[in-house]
């Protein structure tokens, strides 16, 4: 018996009006599922079967946030959070660790 594995991959696209692009990957093909627009997605996290994403600039002071979505079975980022605040201008790391976030933001 062969068993098929499949991958899914997320890419973010770290411009104004990017994304995170989901990809599938089977039997040696790489194939585009799905498209989340979102400015300025920057780093992810994945636990339990929820990603979090650090977008670089959604408030207007600059600052940076985190979005969360749920991951149902197929791999697909649904029910979006609203944007929490990390409290810095620029985030550039994110963690999760028993369901609690870490983000670390330049000075």
């Amino acid at each position: 018996m062969i068993r098929r594995r499949h991958f899914d991959i997320y890419i973010a696209s770290c411009v104004q009006n990017g994304g995170i692009y989901h990809y599938k990957m089977a039997d040696g093909k790489l194939q585009l599922s799905d498209v989340i627009n979102l400015d300025q997605p920057m780093y992810m996290a994945e636990e339990h079967c929820k990603m979090y994403i650090v977008l670089r600039e959604p408030f207007e002071d600059k600052e940076s946030g985190v979005i969360i979505y749920d991951k149902n079975s197929d791999g697909k980022l649904v029910k979006p959070s609203p944007i929490m605040p990390t409290r810095g201008r620029v985030a550039c790391h994110i963690m999760s660790v028993h369901g609690m976030i870490y983000c670390v933001n330049y000075c």
